[in-house]
């Protein structure tokens, strides 16, 4: 039986928005109709953990998956069903030579009103983009994520639509993916590689008054949904982080009855998955639901993890095949598995897109597991059945009518148990989500 865990979002962020203003250190005096935002960063655990509870919520496994660096951008007047606006702040925040971040107190200055706040972390993980020009034609400007971003300066005209469609692609020629989506080892200057996470906001900063009038009521889409009217300057909002991927770790036992096939594994294949996923969550829902609510005092939920879980997303179109692309696992040499008795090994994790099959496909295909043995063949792919996403959607042609399909969210992590026992071998996969631990609300991370 196999078991799926809905991830939980990975990391949280608690945000103060209070006059935002660009610098690490205090921010300068507020000017008529700018207000401040002081960000409160939750990380995952340190320690790496399992557990056979589906509703287990486990930690970051290992450096790769902590966070390095992380982005913020502020743009106003950006909201859903409007994506013009200009860009507010952009900054990383600031961090040691190897990559840990460091003390920062997160705050920014902006005008109240509507707008749109970008988490991006570990950005050098990521590809610059591709942008279709003027003439039609699909060409990437920037060499990396990172030179894209820094593109974003205040003041600057921004479209929300380069962000929504930007995606992230598996190594390899469709339909085989030769490695991870992100590859957990040191770039070609030396650095480490970490895996990104992502998420995005619309909130409403409420505008300042003065003498009983607002300063600045700032830009929103609707001029009839004005801001509430405050002289308290401090105000604070809660976000979180989604991990820009999902993850599969195998744990392979054979038990002492085991009379079948002999010899070592050497390989394990996931099939079914998407080749590229959208590098911000799209069309996402969540439960508890994604909210960013402003308040006038530290939030309650401030430093307390929340089980979230992400029920429903939207993918790339799978352009040449419905069936989907195969990631596999080789074991070679010395991290081969015997098939002899007692064997209990559990494998590195991988990194693959989040995955969902189209209406293209049926809603019996399935994502399947199927095992090398070492003399190259591979056995029979096995179906993951139980507790497997299932995501409905509205038809195209009639959203009056719906089709649903199994699915793979982003931030899930599938712990996939392959039993060898008798003459037959069992999937069960168990899910993991991700926990969170809080952090001093003065600072976005602590000293490492």
């Amino acid at each position: 039986m196999i078991r799926f865990m809905k991830y939980a979002t990975s990391a949280l962020l608690a945000v103060s928005a209070a006059m935002l203003g660009g610098c690490s250190a205090d921010p300068e005096p507020t000017t008529d109709g700018e207000v401040i935002l002081r960000l409160l960063v939750e990380t995952g655990f340190e320690k790496a953990s399992r557990a056979q509870d589906p509703n287990y919520f486990e930690g970051a496994n290992g450096n790769f998956e902590k966070i390095s660096s992380l982005r913020v951008i502020i743009v106003n007047g950006v909201a859903s069903g409007n994506p013009l606006g200009e860009v507010e702040a952009n900054r990383v925040v600031d961090t040691d030579e190897e990559g840990h971040p460091i003390n920062d107190k997160m705050e920014f200055k902006v005008k109240s009103g509507r707008k749109r706040i970008y988490l991006i972390a570990n950005e050098a993980s990521l590809p610059a983009p591709t942008i279709r020009n003027e003439e039609g034609f699909e060409e990437r400007p920037f060499e990396t994520a990172t030179q894209f971003l820094n593109s974003f300066r205040d003041g600057f005209d921004f479209d929300a639509r380069i962000f929504t469609q930007w995606t992230v692609e598996l190594p390899g020629s469709q339909p085989n993916a030769t490695t991870n989506l992100y590859s957990n080892i040191r770039d070609l200057d030396g650095r480490p590689i970490y895996l990104p996470l992502t998420e995005y906001f619309d909130i409403v900063v409420e505008a300042l008054k003065s003498d009983g009038v607002a300063k600045n009521a700032g830009s929103r889409a609707d001029e009839s949904e004005a801001t509430t009217v405050t002289d308290i300057e401090t105000q604070y909002v809660h976000l979180f982080l989604t991990r820009a991927a999902a993850k599969a770790t195998y744990h392979v036992t054979v038990a002492p009855d085991y009379t079948g096939i002999m010899g070592n594994i050497t390989g394990i294949r996931l099939s079914g998955l998407n080749w590229a996923q959208y590098v911000f969550p799209r069309s996402t829902t969540y439960s508890p639901a994604k909210e960013a609510k402003i308040s006038f005092d530290i939030p309650i939920q401030a430093g307390v993890a929340t089980d979230r879980y992400i029920t429903s997303f939207a993918t790339p179109e799978r352009v040449n095949d419905v069936t989907g692309a195969s990631l596999a696992m080789q074991l070679t040499g010395g991290r081969s598995i015997p098939l002899s008795t007692s064997t209990d090994a559990t494998t590195l994790p991988m990194y693959f897109p989040e995955s969902l099959f189209p209406l293209s496909a049926s809603a019996s295909d399935q994502f399947t597991v199927s095992v090398q043995i070492s003399d190259g063949n591979w056995l029979t792919a096995k179906p993951l059945e139980d507790n497997i996403l299932q995501v409905t959607k509205p038809m195209d042609d009639n959203p009056s009518q719906t089709y649903t399909r199994n699915a793979i969210a982003r931030n899930t992590h599938l712990l996939i148990n392959i039993n060898f026992t008798g003459q037959e071998i069992t999937w069960r996969a168990v899910e993991a989500p991700y926990n969170s631990v809080s952090l001093n609300p003065e600072f976005g991370f602590k000293d490492k």
